[in-house]
């Protein structure tokens, strides 16, 4: 876990890898390390033990149901606790040992609707004769002579809401509804709208700075791939894989189809020898979310229920009676109350402000150059 200042330098006796070591059976005394009797879900692999009772660390808070002999009602537990308000059937599993905080995904939803919405809208237009099929699209599409000559500084920022054609419109919109609307449950609303915006500009104006070819860009598929990095982050930094080892591959194949698919895609000339679809912003939008999402944008888990001292001395090991000793272990949020996610966005946003001036003074320069 993180030091009181926010940094990941530092960890603690109560990150989430030392209360998985309690549970999987491994005590973490001040300067030794011993074997104890593991409780609860690793019980029946488990062999006796010289430990005594009082000495092996209280699991409070672990969920009976983990059991694979449960009963009926330890089973309706399990289905209550695993899909709670606001978490859908095609998200990853959640672990069976840690709750892990989440919140209700809201933005993911309404960027969705925003895609078809610009979609719908520019082919209703040309089915009825009033446009040419991509009137709000070339509103809101990156365009360099717009930016550039025009002063339409925000271009690189609304592209996050176009797409380039029906396929990438369906890959992206789908990807965004699964695989974003997790993230934004397990990041947080602020913290996934700023990993989705920031990430498709700078994989916006990275295709625009190198690719001569290219005048047109689109940033749906970056935004996407700026949400799979920083969700590939978030399993890294919590290492999600020891406790939650089949959401992360659910997970993980879901954004290896998703990506695929963009990048089949991306990979297509689209106008010519342009790329409206560019790998290349896809891979500085997954490398922008993931250093976004490590270096403060996503929470960092710690768990309490089993190392804290003051709850488990004097304690009898496993879980006690009544319905705490019903529940999951509790992870909580090291990052919580601090600026980390603060300074992640405004200070990305700012370099990113920075880069896009400086693009367009080079290339006014270069032009009048000429």
């Amino acid at each position: 876990a993180g030091a009181d200042d926010g940094s990941r330098g530092e960890t603690s006796e109560d990150g989430t890898l030392s209360a998985l070591d309690t549970v999987l059976g491994v005590s973490r005394d001040d300067d030794e390390v011993a074997p104890v009797r593991p409780d609860g879900l690793f019980a029946d692999a488990s062999g006796p033990s010289s430990v005594a009772p009082a000495e092996a660390p209280a699991a409070d808070g672990l969920d009976a149901s983990v059991s694979t002999n449960g009963s009926s009602s330890s089973d309706e537990d399990e289905t209550e606790d695993d899909f709670p308000a606001g978490w859908q059937p095609w998200f990853a599993p959640r672990s069976r040992v840690y709750d892990a905080p989440f919140s209700v995904p809201r933005a993911a939803y309404v960027l969705a609707l925003a895609h078809v919405f610009v979609f719908i809208t520019d082919y209703a237009l040309y089915r009825t004769g009033h446009g040419n099929g991509g009137d709000v699209f070339l509103r809101l599409a990156q365009v360099d002579d717009a930016l550039v000559f025009g002063g339409q500084w925000l271009r690189p920022w609304t592209a996050c809401l176009v797409d380039y054609g029906s396929a990438q419109f369906l890959v992206a919109t789908s990807a965004l509804l699964t695989v974003g609307a997790e993230t934004e449950a397990m990041l947080g609303t602020w913290s996934f709208l700023t990993v989705y915006v920031c990430s498709s500009t700078a994989g916006v104006l990275a295709v625009a700075a190198v690719d001569a070819n290219t005048s047109l860009g689109v940033g749906g598929s970056d935004a996407v791939f700026g949400v799979f990095g920083a969700m590939c982050a978030f399993s890294a930094i919590n290492a999600e894989f020891e406790w939650n080892p089949t959401g992360v591959a659910y997970r993980s194949l879901q954004m290896l189809a998703f990506g695929s698919a963009l990048g089949w895609i991306a990979g297509l000339p689209t106008l010519g020898a342009e790329h409206v679809v560019s790998n290349l912003g896809h891979s500085v939008a997954f490398t922008t979310g993931a250093a976004m999402a490590y270096f403060g944008g996503a929470p960092l888990f710690v768990s309490r229920d089993l190392l804290d001292k003051k709850k488990t001395e004097g304690r009898d090991a496993g879980p006690g009676p009544g319905p705490a000793g019903k529940k999951k272990l509790r992870l909580t949020d090291a990052l919580e109350g601090k600026k980390d996610k603060t300074y992640v966005g405004l200070g990305v946003a700012s370099g990113l402000l920075a880069l896009e001036s400086v693009f367009v003074l080079v290339q006014r320069t270069l032009v009048d150059s000429q």
